[in-house]
């Protein structure tokens, strides 16, 4: 080995057959609760738009604020 290298470490630990076996019913269960999980959140974004269809308390970003626009640009000489 030359100096001032270090061995490649491997990309992934080898698991054991009890991690592998948790990690496929993890990965299952996943599985199996996407679509409810997911139907959950159509459901409850449904329900906050009937409930509240507008959101006054939502201010968009103005331009002005941002940097890089046109006014920082000529103040700046660019």
């Amino acid at each position: 080995m030359r100096e001032g290298t270090t061995p490649a470490a491997p990309r992934h630990g080898n698991l054991t057959p009890a991690q592998r076996r948790r990690q496929g019913q993890v990965e299952r269960l996943i599985g199996v609760a996407a679509p409810f999980l997911d139907l959950l959140l159509a459901v409850g974004d449904r329900v906050s738009r009937i409930a509240e269809p507008e959101d006054h308390e939502y201010y968009p970003v103005r331009a002005d604020d941002l940097p890089g626009n046109e006014r920082d640009r000529r103040a700046s000489g660019d």
